[in-house]
């Protein structure tokens, strides 16, 4: 086998990708596909997916839309049917080595490759909103769920959290489509669809302030799929940022890269917590 190879796998709660990817971070090969709803069709699929390049490495990395304890079994999972799961020993059937770790917390990992990159703030906006906080270069994990920014509580009398006005499950239902339609839309001038996403980067402005008040990153990084729709986000958004004072204290970092979080898994072998 060759030991730069690694099968290394993204999974989130719309599409899960799990690939073959060298020490350069190339994908040679990959299987990406819809993330089934319920446990036995997770598994059905996922197993399958992993075993056919099972042969090619003893390690596998993966990155999920969870929080995993120590043992690997999953202690928090909002978007995937796997709550209470014991992940790692599962796919401890099929890899000699295996590594589990939130996508926030692997996006971080890759962010950090090759960079003096101490304190940061990443947010992983897809179906749901999850998040990793980087500090003095290390990942901090709390008790094993720091970093689930998008579980703050909204005040609003209805006991919302910010994945329930801005993450992905909500589009449909506070602005009649799904994101994906609504940043078509917007791409074509569609002015409810620009204006869904306006008040989308009001709430994302008002949601990073307090952020950055708590925690003061040098960094704010997003990853997932709403970085795509960030131009009809963004000058809403810094309104809201330069409004409290905190526009030039920060950067943001956009990226608008499919493959970034499965890249950042490639590294969770190589990554030690202190």
């Amino acid at each position: 086998m060759d030991e730069g190879l690694k099968v290394c796998a993204d999974i989130g709660g719309t599409n899960m990708r799990i690939a073959l990817i060298d020490r350069k971070l190339r994908i040679l090969d990959e299987v990406y596909t819809a993330t089934p709803k319920t446990k036995k069709e997770f598994f059905d699929l996922l197993i399958p997916s992993i075993k056919k390049f099972s042969g090619k490495s003893n390690i596998l990395n993966v990155a999920a839309a969870v929080r995993v304890d120590k043992s690997g079994k999953v202690i928090l999972s909002w978007n995937l049917p796997i709550l209470g799961v014991k992940l790692k020993k599962i796919l401890s059937k099929y890899f000699k080595e295996v590594n589990i770790d939130n996508d926030a917390a692997c996006a971080a990992l890759m962010f950090m490759r090759g960079k003096k990159v101490r304190n940061a703030l990443v947010m992983a906006w897809g179906t749901g909103i999850g998040g990793a906080f980087l500090i003095d270069g290390h990942v901090y994990k709390g008790q094993g769920i720091a970093g689930e920014i998008g579980h703050m509580q909204v005040f609003d009398g209805y006991g919302n959290d910010i994945e329930d006005l801005i993450g992905g499950k909500a589009m449909k239902r506070r602005y009649g489509r799904w994101g994906e339609e609504l940043h078509n839309l917007a791409r074509k001038g569609n002015q409810e669809a620009l204006s869904a996403f306006e008040d989308v980067g009001e709430k994302l402005g008002i949601y990073l302030s307090s952020l950055i008040f708590m925690f003061d990153p040098k960094r704010v990084v997003m990853v997932g799929s709403f970085p795509y729709s960030w131009d009809f986000m963004k000058k809403s958004a810094l309104q809201e940022l330069e409004r409290r004072g905190l526009k030039k204290r920060i950067k943001i970092y956009v990226i608008k890269d499919k493959t970034f979080v499965i890249k950042g898994a490639y590294l969770l072998d190589e990554y030690k917590e202190q």
